[in-house]
């Protein structure tokens, strides 16, 4: 949770000046804020607290990863009654091979060694966290600005977490240089499709294995407000994860800093941003 917490806190460093500078629009209302707060808690501090503690309960990232990756079906299935949405056949199938491309990336690496209770019951928090989460900024507040709304989000995240923190953990922090670079997200894997987050969680997950810091935006939407999210939260790379591209067995890299862009396979994007990043530290030296 600490680690969320600092993680959460850098993000809000980044995203509140930001917005006073480009005088973003913030909720007209006390109502409208609370909406998006409570869709922070959950979409933040709920689904990712939830699933770091499962994590470090023991359980396996290839369960945590399988489990969470259940959350566009629920989400489908609960749309229906509470949101008077339809899905079709097609989004049903959509579901179903993202589902499956989760269970393919993670079966290998499937485990029951270090299943607990405890796991278990986090893991759980986490899924049915995002599923309300999704479900509940869909209802009350589909449309905001997203560099105030991250900011609302993010904080309404760390007050749902600090009380946790505080009654489980030390909260004392070892400030390394591998600490750091942990801390400080590297690549946001976007999603223009709640079909395609199975996926999405999936190339985020084979990037946490490798090291590098990912981010996966949850809440979707259009791909300019993603790319500006992770522009101005000082994010280096965002993996876009479209139809054609994962069609082709492939996904997009956009460097956020040089603004160029190129494709990679899914076998090969774990290289290829090592590379880039090795290239940096180079550059940097």
């Amino acid at each position: 949770f600490t680690f969320l917490i600092l993680r959460f806190t850098f993000v809000i460093a980044l995203m509140l000046p930001a917005a006073l500078l480009l005088r973003a629009r913030w909720p007209r209302s006390l109502r409208e804020s609370t909406h998006i707060a409570i869709a922070g808690m959950l979409l933040q501090g709920g689904y990712l607290g939830g699933v770091f503690a499962a994590i470090a309960a023991g359980m396996p990232a290839g369960i945590v990863a399988l489990v969470v990756g259940l959350q566009p079906i629920l989400t489908a299935l609960a749309a229906a009654p509470l949101l008077k949405e339809r899905t079709s056949v097609r989004q049903w199938s959509g579901l179903a091979l993202g589902f499956g491309g989760v269970a393919l990336v993670v079966s290998q690496k499937l485990s029951l060694d270090g299943l607990s209770i405890a796991g278990i019951a986090w893991v759980l928090l986490g899924l049915l966290s995002i599923t309300a989460g999704t479900l509940y900024q869909k209802r009350f507040c589909p449309s905001f600005d997203l560099r105030t709304g991250t900011v609302i989000q993010f904080a309404a995240g760390t007050l749902l977490l600090l009380p946790l923190a505080l009654l489980t953990e030390t909260m004392h922090v070892q400030w390394t240089g591998e600490f750091v670079f942990a801390l400080a997200w590297l690549v946001l894997v976007t999603q223009m499709d709640a079909a395609q987050l199975p996926v999405c969680l999936a190339v985020a997950k084979e990037l946490r294995d490798a090291g590098i810091a990912t981010e996966v935006a949850l809440e979707g939407g259009k791909l300019g407000k993603q790319l500006k999210y992770a522009d101005r939260a000082g994010i280096r790379f965002a993996v876009v994860a479209g139809e054609d591209e994962l069609a082709r067995g492939a996904v997009a890299v956009k460097d956020l800093r040089r603004g160029d862009q190129f494709e990679v396979s899914r076998a090969e994007l774990v290289k290829s941003l090592r590379v880039e990043l090795a290239q940096e530290k180079v550059q940097g030296a």
